[in-house]
């Protein structure tokens, strides 16, 4: 059995509307597991942001900004 481990750009309650700019505003390291996700959403870039955005809602509620450049 292996576990899986995502690591995280950005942090708890960094999210912002999506209109003109992008969603995650702060960056942090960090790692959460996988039983913990609830969904996963991918955003490309756009006019309003330039970079891929990928958003995770945990079971709890919160919502973090996963690295998609990652390789961990």
């Amino acid at each position: 059995l292996s576990i899986i481990f995502l690591t995280l750009l950005g942090g708890q309650r960094t999210l912002i509307m999506r209109n003109r700019r992008c969603f995650c505003i702060n960056t942090s390291q960090g790692t959460i597991h996988l039983k913990s996700l609830k969904d996963l959403k991918q955003f490309a870039p756009s006019p309003s942001c330039e970079k891929t955005e990928i958003i995770v809602t945990m079971k709890n509620g919160d919502q973090t900004c996963l690295n998609p450049d990652s390789a961990d």
